[in-house]
């Protein structure tokens, strides 16, 4: 079956409603195999905060970073019945065997991912979860990523990426995925392509 990363933003991880929301929007995916990441919201901005309190520097701040993001898994996964915390793509193909959804301890996943990838994520807050599932996108690979957001998509990456909503680095991870879906999940649970020419003249060809 087809893979779809499905990046869920932090940023609605404060929904009260938030397991009922993501149950209506995996079920548009039932027929593929689905690796959910998910971003660090609250439990990240801590580390922001601690960073800026403590100068911490770009290679500590990274990693207590990446850390945060194994605990909002571990949260999500209560959310997600029958999902499960996979490590690998070994993982995640028996998970998916069973028809359940993997989502990516992520702390693990770059430890054992990072040496498969001539991609070198920057050590610092330039790279954030959403370039994580683009470069885990990559990887495994996916036919297609989903951003999961709380706000309705510009006309384009490069927009987004201004606005704040999607890092720097994300746009160049980008142009390497064949689909970039879109979801605002805090209006609607529905998903919409972002046009491929704003990620790369070279994916219409």
């Amino acid at each position: 079956m087809p893979t779809a990363v499905v990046k869920i933003g932090g940023s609605v991880l404060s929904m009260p409603d938030l397991s009922s929301r993501l149950s209506r929007l995996l079920q548009k995916f039932q027929h593929e195999d689905v690796l959910c990441v998910i971003g660090g919201g609250a439990a990240t901005d801590v580390v922001r905060e601690w960073d800026r309190r403590h100068q911490l520097g770009d290679e500590a701040a990274h990693w207590l970073a990446i850390e945060s993001l194994g605990l909002t898994a571990r949260l999500v996964r209560h959310l997600i019945p029958g999902s499960t915390l996979v490590r690998t793509r070994a993982e995640a193909a028996v998970c998916w065997e069973d028809h359940r959804v993997a989502i990516a301890d992520v702390p693990a996943c770059l430890q054992t991912l990072a040496s498969e990838s001539c991609t070198d994520l920057p050590h610092s807050w330039d790279a954030t979860s959403d370039s994580i599932s683009a470069w885990l996108a990559t990887l495994w690979p996916a036919d297609r990523l989903v951003l999961v957001k709380s706000i309705d998509p510009p006309g384009s990456l490069e927009e987004l990426a201004a606005r704040g909503a999607v890092d720097a680095v994300f746009l160049s991870l980008a142009a390497k995925l064949p689909q970039i879906l879109w979801c605002n999940l805090a209006a609607n649970c529905e998903v919409t392509p972002v046009p491929a020419c704003t990620v790369s003249q070279d994916l219409s060809t």
